[in-house]
């Protein structure tokens, strides 16, 4: 498994990956995604700023760890795009 952590990209008044407050399990889910904007694979939320994948969705988009992937959240539309630091591998 790899860890992300939200690092550049919130808007001001969001302190999270997907924002403030509790979420149900749909809105935990965030895609990763290559360079090219298709999705290279899924994650999970486990706390307010950070997530876990797969090590093979992240090398899907062309990172390791110390690098950063782009992540949205296909069950939340309103909130933004996030740049994500891939913490460790696992």
């Amino acid at each position: 498994m790899t860890s992300v952590a939200a690092t550049a990209g919130l808007p001001d008044d969001e302190s999270s990956l997907a924002g403030a407050g509790e979420l149900s399990v749909s809105g935990s889910v965030f895609q990763v995604l290559a360079p090219d904007g298709t999705v290279a694979g899924a994650g999970f939320l486990t706390g307010e700023d950070a997530g876990f994948t797969c090590a093979h969705v992240v090398r899907a988009a062309g990172r390791s760890p110390g690098g950063r992937v782009e992540v949205r959240f296909p069950h939340l539309p309103d909130t933004p795009r996030v740049l994500a630091e891939v913490v460790a591998e696992e």
